[in-house]
């Protein structure tokens, strides 16, 4: 359609235009992953053998330990439904009341 609208002068406004260029050249990008909307590896591979090299990977999260204050600070809450160590300990200090945090 835009083809024949550009062969016929006719003036028109192409959405998306760089996206459409992309996706007929093998450029556009999609998200490779384990979810509904994403392309998985393994179909990657059967579609497009030569793109699989090209996967960007996300960062993974880095994952540390709970420290000892941060393990208690939650036991505290399931145990008691509040942050507050006490009841005349709710004053708002930026951290748990109690702990120097």
């Amino acid at each position: 359609m835009a083809i024949a609208l550009g062969d016929a002068s006719a003036p028109f406004t192409f959405d998306g235009k760089d996206s459409v260029v992309s996706a007929l050249s093998g450029a556009d990008l999609v998200e490779v992953g384990p979810f509904y909307d994403q392309l998985s590896l393994a179909d990657l591979r059967d579609v497009r053998p030569d793109a699989v090299d090209r996967v960007e990977w996300d960062p993974v999260v880095e994952i540390h330990l709970v420290s000892t204050v941060q393990r208690d600070r939650v036991s505290h809450v399931l145990r008691t439904g509040s942050p507050f160590l006490s009841t005349t300990d709710r004053r708002v200090t930026g951290g748990l009341p109690g702990t120097g945090a």
